[in-house]
């Protein structure tokens, strides 16, 4: 198809790609996720959009199966052979619309791509390897429009009602929308839209001019200001009945399968309830503060310790952590402000600089060199945490620090600062490359 084209059309596209590219610069990007109402979906498109998926499934391990793999073009290959569950050789004609068969192959090569990029930074990396299932199919930008209060339009269902489109009040006719997703999970199919709306007419968040550090623990989180944030939710009485009868099924039976699938539906559930404290929390830091410090604890490690393991599993602090990360790199650390893990932020006099022996259980902090003390261990580590951030933040953005002498720090500061470089540089590249 790309052969058949005409340099003028060439260059049209060429242009108008740089023109969008110089528009999005001016904007910020919101995703809104809809979820398809199965209830009002005809038998017959049900039945379509699980085809859609199968095939995107066959066309991706076809690809990765070719040697050149960036010789696949979608408009040459209309039939793909898969296997069926006896491991025969199938042949069938791809029926998707060319949209999202086109998605598929440019999702193909950008994780070569990205391969690439790793491999020649030095990364030792593998290939791309066959996967049981393709859950997330692209949709090119123009192929998406809203139809109405409940209704949406994509490529093969021009009138598909969803859940989720007001959303979009909040943004009044502000906003452009631009590409999307099709998504299959546990509890049905989603469409995500990816809506552009102009900075300029974004509304203006009024400056408290207050900043809060926060001090992470296995399964809460503790302010500067003494407040603590926690959330634990153990397993459901359901989910452990259904592990309980998965287990007396035979596995790859009908039965196990639905089973299987009634597991995922209740996860699904238990991680959406997780994700929706994790964001109410994150949207009443940042609606009350300027500038939120953390550290970038080892959570991992703490999963993996056999005394937090259950604790951090079944709260919201690595979910809250994430989503602080991606505000530090999105905002280039003017929202969210990371330090580097090390940081000695409990053992750590802010009065003196000294570092001083705490023992796990012990709950108030005292400080053996120049005697100052404070009730909460916690509440301690999360104001040094908020004075260092600030520091290093004045020292990284050339500006003034508000919180407090940075010369008490200035030793800490030089010890860790090669750590935090790296930290910084890693987070604002990744910001660039996306």
């Amino acid at each position: 198809m790309e052969s058949e084209r005409s340099e003028t059309t060439r260059n049209r596209i060429r242009e108008s790609l740089k023109a969008t590219r110089e528009k999005r610069k001016h904007q910020e990007k919101r995703v809104v996720l809809l979820k398809i109402n199965k209830s009002s979906l005809p038998k017959n498109d049900s039945s379509r959009l699980g085809r859609i998926f199968a095939e995107a499934k066959w066309v991706r391990n076809s690809i990765v199966a070719l040697d050149e793999a960036h010789s696949y073009k979608y408009s040459e290959h209309k039939a793909v052979i898969h296997y069926d569950k006896d491991k025969n050789p199938v042949t069938d004609d791809i029926t998707m619309p060319s949209v999202y068969h086109r998605g598929v192959v440019d999702a193909v090569s950008r994780d070569i791509s990205n391969l690439a990029k790793a491999k020649a930074k030095g990364i030792e990396v593998g290939k791309l390897h066959f996967v049981k299932s393709v859950d997330s199919i692209d949709i090119k930008t123009g192929f998406i429009k809203v139809k109405g209060p409940e209704t949406v339009s994509i490529p093969g269902f021009p009138k598909l009602r969803v859940y989720g489109l007001n959303q979009l009040k909040q943004y009044g006719g502000l906003y452009e929308i631009a590409d999307g997703k099709l998504l299959r999970k546990a509890s049905g199919y989603y469409v995500t839209i990816t809506i552009c709306i102009d900075k300029d007419k974004m509304p203006k968040r009024e400056k408290t001019g207050k900043a809060v550090g926060l001090d992470f623990g296995p399964s809460k989180i503790t302010t500067s200001d003494g407040e603590v944030f926690a959330y634990y939710e153990e397993e459901t009485e359901r989910l452990r009945f259904l592990e309980r009868k998965l287990a007396r099924k035979k596995k790859g039976s009908t039965r196990y399968k639905r089973c299987l699938k009634q597991i995922r539906v209740e996860r699904e559930k238990a991680y959406n309830r997780k994700m929706d404290a994790a964001k109410k929390v994150i949207a009443d830091l940042i609606k009350r503060y300027d500038t939120v410090y953390f550290q970038d604890e080892m959570i991992a490690s703490w999963h993996a310790s056999h005394s937090y393991s259950s604790r951090v599993q079944h709260s919201f602090v690595g979910a809250v952590k994430a989503l602080l990360m991606n505000i530090f790199s999105e905002t280039n650390g003017r929202r969210a402000f990371c330090i580097q893990r090390g940081f000695p932020t409990t053992k750590l006099c802010c009065t003196c600089g000294e570092v001083n022996s705490i023992g796990r259980f012990q709950k108030e902090f005292l400080c053996s060199y120049c005697e100052s003390e404070e009730e909460n261990r916690d509440v301690h580590a999360a104001e040094t945490i908020k004075k260092l951030g600030s520091a290093i933040r004045a020292q990284w953005l050339d500006e003034p620090c508000v919180e407090g002498d940075s010369s008490i720090l200035c030793g800490v500061l030089k010890r860790y600062r090669k750590g935090q470089d790296r930290l910084m540089k890693r987070r604002l590249s990744e910001t660039v490359a996306s």
